[in-house]
């Protein structure tokens, strides 16, 4: 009796698997293909890192900036961090400011005495009662001649603003001595019983000198 042979069939699943995985391939190659070019995605992901490495630059940048930029540049020399020698020393150094406020030696005073006071604080030096003192008489300051006709108040208010800045000297800037005593000096040309406005050359010559000295202060602490 002849055998009969029986072929087994070949399986199908192989066949399945190429083609799923052609279909697979068109698809992935129209996907990507089709994209617009400005699309924000991106194939390949973005390292964190960027973003990190981008933030630290651009915060270097901003630090650079405003180490840079002056706060004040004139007569003065340079400010570039202190906002109370700055303000100081510009309302000094600008003329104008004579007749645009009427309370000019008022304002000066104040702008010195809170720069004063900040170079005490840098330096660690307690002049504490002679800003009180100085601030109580330019509280009572004014260029109006019919309530301040005389310039007691600025003498005084210069003296102890003067008292002050001496003892920081003494203190931290041995080599600032001339200096204190320049600026003691014109506390001395003021006379406190004639008007302000007679007295107006000796004021200012107070101002500039309490400014020079406390640029060389301030300068020589590489604090500017």
């Amino acid at each position: 009796m002849a055998e009969i042979k029986i072929e087994k069939k070949k399986p199908i699943w192989p066949w399945i698997l190429v083609i799923l995985i052609i279909l697979a391939a068109i698809f992935l190659f129209w996907y990507y293909n089709d994209r617009p070019l400005d699309s924000s995605e991106d194939l390949i992901p973005m390292d964190p890192t960027d973003s990190i490495t981008r933030a630290d630059e651009d915060y270097r940048y901003e630090e650079t900036r405003r180490d840079t930029t002056a706060l004040y540049t004139g007569t003065y020399g340079t400010v570039n961090k202190e906002h109370a020698f700055a303000d100081y020393f510009m309302f000094v150094d600008n003329k104008d400011n004579r007749s645009i406020d009427k309370n000019y030696y008022r304002s000066a005073f104040f702008k010195l005495i809170t720069a004063t006071k900040r170079e005490a604080e840098i330096e660690n030096v307690d002049v504490s009662n002679n800003i009180s003192t100085a601030m109580e008489h330019a509280e009572q300051m004014t260029n109006d001649p019919t309530t301040s006709p005389k310039a007691d108040h600025v003498k005084k208010a210069a003296n102890e603003i003067s008292k002050a800045l001496k003892t920081i000297q003494e203190k931290e800037f041995d080599n600032l001595k001339d200096d204190a005593k320049n600026l003691d000096d014109s506390v001395s040309g003021i006379d406190g019983g004639q008007s302000v406005e007679s007295q107006s050359n000796n004021i200012d010559a107070f101002f500039d000198r309490a400014a020079k000295l406390l640029q060389k202060m301030h300068g020589n602490n590489n604090n500017y």
